[in-house]
């Protein structure tokens, strides 16, 4: 199925990884490196940034998330409120 998803339009399959000490780094890397096999390369440090601004959100939202996966580079967080 994840070769599939590969191909398609607004997917980005994230390798497996495993959180441990400090998960959001460990999430931040396994997207930079999905970018990466999508010959998207995107900024370890800028999604870095963007996944640790969201842990103050609340209520919690996936719109930074999805901000990141869609490739929006120039929203910091204020695109978490607008996707509802």
């Amino acid at each position: 199925m994840v070769p599939r998803l590969r191909n398609r339009d607004g997917w980005l399959p994230v390798p497996a990884f495993r959180p441990r000490e400090d998960p959001i780094s460990e999430l931040a890397a396994a997207i930079a490196q999905a970018y990466e096999r999508a010959n998207r390369p995107r900024d370890y440090a800028e999604i870095f940034e963007k996944l640790h601004g969201a842990l103050g959100i609340v209520p919690p939202d996936g719109g930074v998330l999805r901000g990141i996966a869609t490739g929006n580079r120039t929203a910091k967080h204020s695109f978490a409120h607008e996707v509802r």
